[in-house]
């Protein structure tokens, strides 16, 4: 089934983990990190990311932690497990309100550390058949060891173009997504990670994001009391309960969801949670912390603050100390902090 790119799509990022730590991001922007080797088998929907252009995929992935009997981390020691450790990234697209099953692969990043203990035995193929699900890597022609090849990476789709029109087959000469070849560096000494990325050229039905157009972010000390003082100021919009103020700071950030996911009032009002929350009378506004991280991202356009274990500051608390961790992620303009996502 053709996927027609103009035609309200909508991209998840599949991820597919076991037996290592890692971060993945969408054009720079942190979708899932995990930094206790933990299975996964989980999807994001990422369309609020996807830029007109090239959008890069990348993982950042290292070995299980291995500890001492004091608690302490062992780097040396750690190592991927070649029957085990595993990272497979899977961009998917559907279209809006169709079934899973009609969801097509528009292409794959992949870490398999097997492939990084041991010489490439294969090449990739070429495209997958009409109908198929997308582009795959199968097993091809016995070669020599080539730059790069067997470095963990190979079992990743192949490089080419691709037809939206034709469920994704290989299409080297007229079709409207391009993506190329895997980048893979790793690290042989401690902490033995290794660093992927690739990057997908295709046709975006969505506007340019307010953030593409943000002014580059500095990390530091300057900014983060910059940033810290606009928590601070949402924080006591929340304590508050000023509705009109919370609507208005999410003007942008509600307007791009509209696009990015076709939402009417209702699903609109489930994505932006933040007056409901606010509202409840089940949930307490916990006090702001101070002691905050600045995370800068998306090529230099993006900035939140975190505590310390990564998670938002602005927290509900429910009935059975649930905790309800609303994120912040701001651009910044000629006119200040603007809230994005």
């Amino acid at each position: 089934m053709s996927i027609e790119l103009s035609d309200q799509p909508v991209f998840k990022l599949g991820i597919d983990a076991g037996s290592c730590r890692f971060e993945v991001r969408l054009n720079d922007v942190p979708i899932l990190r995990s930094d206790a080797a933990l299975p996964f088998d989980v999807e994001f929907p990422v369309s609020e990311w996807i830029v007109r252009g090239p959008n890069r995929l990348a993982a950042l992935v290292s070995p299980p932690p291995v500890w001492d009997e004091g608690g302490e981390e062992q780097l040396e020691r750690e190592r991927f497990d070649p029957a085990e450790s595993a990272l497979r990234l899977t961009l998917w697209v559907k279209r809006n309100g169709a079934p899973r099953e009609e969801r097509r692969a528009i292409t794959t990043l992949n870490f398999v550390a097997r492939d990084v203990a041991e010489p490439a035995t294969s090449a990739p193929a070429g495209p997958p058949p009409v109908g198929s699900t997308g582009p795959t890597a199968a097993a091809g022609p016995a070669s020599d060891p080539t730059p790069g090849a067997g470095e963990g990476w190979q079992s990743s789709a192949p490089a080419g173009r691709y037809d939206s029109q034709r469920a994704f087959g290989r299409d080297d000469a007229q079709g409207d997504v391009m993506v190329s070849e895997v980048t893979f560096e790793r690290n042989d000494e401690p902490p033995h990670e290794a660093f992927l990325f690739r990057d997908v050229g295709m046709r975006s039905p969505f506007p340019r994001w307010a953030w593409e157009d943000g002014l580059t972010i500095a990390d530091d000390d300057s900014t983060h009391a910059a940033l810290l003082a606009e928590y601070e100021r949402v924080w006591s919009l929340l304590l508050a309960r000023d509705v009109a103020g919370i609507e208005q700071l999410q003007q942008t950030k509600a307007a791009e969801y509209q696009a990015a996911y076709y939402l009417d009032a209702a699903r609109l009002r489930d994505a932006l949670p933040l007056v409901d929350l606010m509202q409840s009378e089940d949930l307490r506004l916990q006090p702001l912390l101070r002691d905050l991280e600045l995370r800068v991202f998306g090529e230099g356009r993006l900035a939140r603050l975190v505590d310390e274990d990564g998670d938002s500051p602005i927290v509900f608390v429910g009935p059975g100390e649930i905790g309800y961790f609303v994120e912040l992620t701001y651009a910044r303009t000629d006119d200040g902090w603007r809230l994005v996502r």
